[in-house]
């Protein structure tokens, strides 16, 4: 699934913000020790940092907002299972870079998270769904964009995200732009 086929269902922004070029990705992955999938990288480039449908957010590592940018989030969320996994709590799955391990994608803002599940070539890597201060998980077989267009579509329905989610009419409001 590409991301045109997304831009089909969820119109992107006629100017992406924090929109990198796309040399750009390099340092990126470097930084997180691994190449990110292609669908992920172009979908960041036509969409920037932005809610979809007013609900779910995907993390840009070139995003101003701490709390949207792939890269800080990593480091938090990692602290997080780390501290789960020393806690009381059940264990959570491994996280990134074990084998197999999460590495967050997105949040809603309910506070559930979406990750990666890092296992082979990051094209064929799967999204997770992980529920707010919970221990549900659902996974998705396949990428970003996939995942996107059959949850806007109708084609998945998560039993984690709410009812009216999405909504009728799915769009894309850009990060620090009027909403309206």
């Amino acid at each position: 699934m590409s991301v045109d086929e997304l831009k089909r269902v969820l119109e992107p922004p006629e100017e992406p913000n924090e929109a990198p070029r796309p040399e750009d990705w390099s340092a990126v992955e470097e930084r997180l020790g691994t190449p990110l999938p292609g669908d992920y990288k172009t979908f960041i480039e036509a969409y920037g940092t932005g809610r979809i449908d007013n609900f779910l957010w995907v993390y840009n590592p070139f995003a101003a907002n701490e709390n949207l940018n792939l890269l800080k989030e990593v480091q938090e969320v990692g602290e997080i299972y780390a501290e789960l996994g020393r806690g009381g709590h059940e264990t959570p799955p491994p996280f990134f870079p074990s084998p197999g391990g999460l590495l967050p994608l997105g949040a809603t803002d309910n506070g559930d998270f979406l990750f990666w599940k890092v296992s082979g070539p990051p094209d064929t890597w799967t999204i997770v769904v992980n529920e707010s201060r919970a221990p549900e998980y659902e996974e998705f077989d396949g990428g970003l964009s996939a995942f996107l267009v059959a949850i806007l579509n109708g084609g998945f329905t998560s039993k984690i995200f709410p009812d009216d989610f999405p909504s009728e009419a799915p769009g894309f409001k850009p990060a620090g732009r009027a909403v309206g």
